[in-house]
């Protein structure tokens, strides 16, 4: 990260002139002018972070594996199973916590919430899922993201309504 740290201010060195005139011609401040920077150069921004990360490839992936190492040591779980859980108790909750199913034969009261279902209200889950090539919190984060934005694509539903639902719109 050192190395990183040390190009920014060698960089803003180089082009503190640069800075100071479209500041003076904007009026505006250093952060504006970066936000205004990043806005127009975000491809080359993008490709000169992709490059950064091939160069130093090693040195990011002994540090990805050390952080995993240490979090499943402090917490006793899995970094990416620990997310898993943390997002979808999230979308649980803004689904209602129970089978969306207004006859769903169990009581909410002896519904277990191990049993219940991220669904889609159409259909076609599996094909979103082979369509994004998204795995685990990623495609659970997709969805919370979905869902807080008022889609009204997915629902809770537990085990049974939700085979009973693929069986009768003939999903399997």
């Amino acid at each position: 990260m050192a190395d990183r740290t040390e190009y920014n201010k060698n960089y803003y060195q180089k082009h503190k002139d640069d800075y100071a005139l479209k500041r003076k011609e904007k009026k505006a401040s250093k952060k504006d002018y970066d936000k205004d920077y990043r806005e127009k150069n975000k491809a080359k921004l993008t490709e000169d972070k992709h490059n950064y990360y091939e160069a130093n490839k090693e040195k990011f992936s002994k540090l990805n594996t050390e952080f995993l190492r240490k979090f499943k040591e402090e917490n006793g779980v899995d970094y990416y199973a620990f997310k898993d859980r943390q997002i979808k108790a999230e979308i649980f909750q803004l689904l209602g916590d129970k089978c969306s199913n207004p006859n769903c034969p169990i009581s909410p009261e002896k519904l277990d919430k191990r049993a219940l279902h991220i669904d889609h209200t159409n259909g076609g889950g599996s094909q979103e899922r082979k369509n994004s090539k998204l795995t685990g919190f990623r495609f659970y984060k997709k969805v919370l993201k979905a869902i807080k934005s008022g889609s009204k694509d997915y629902q809770l539903l537990c085990a049974y309504c939700n085979w009973m639902k693929r069986y009768e719109n003939n999903e399997c």
